[in-house]
């Protein structure tokens, strides 16, 4: 009897504690400026990756010219994502 009593204590306790911990938190909603921001910072972000995976093509392309050129290729393709 007095483990039945403990044991709906401790579950009156939980669900006490599930309530306060819902209730309680609040989470701050983003507003539109603010994701406006975060998409633009975003999109900021992708253009200098894009950029940079450009560069790195271009530079890879004359690396390969150049091997070509001089006859050292090794047999095997070193070209990396489309053209």
């Amino acid at each position: 009897m007095e483990i039945q009593l403990t044991l709906q204590h401790i579950g009156m306790q939980l669900d006490d504690t599930k309530k306060t911990f819902y209730t309680e938190r609040k989470e701050p909603k983003p507003d539109s400026e603010m994701m406006g921001q975060l998409v633009e910072d975003f999109r900021d972000e992708l253009d200098k990756l894009d950029s940079q995976v450009h560069s790195l093509r271009c530079g890879l392309r004359r690396m390969e010219s150049t091997l070509e050129r001089e006859g050292g290729g090794s047999g095997y393709s070193t070209r990396i994502g489309p053209g």
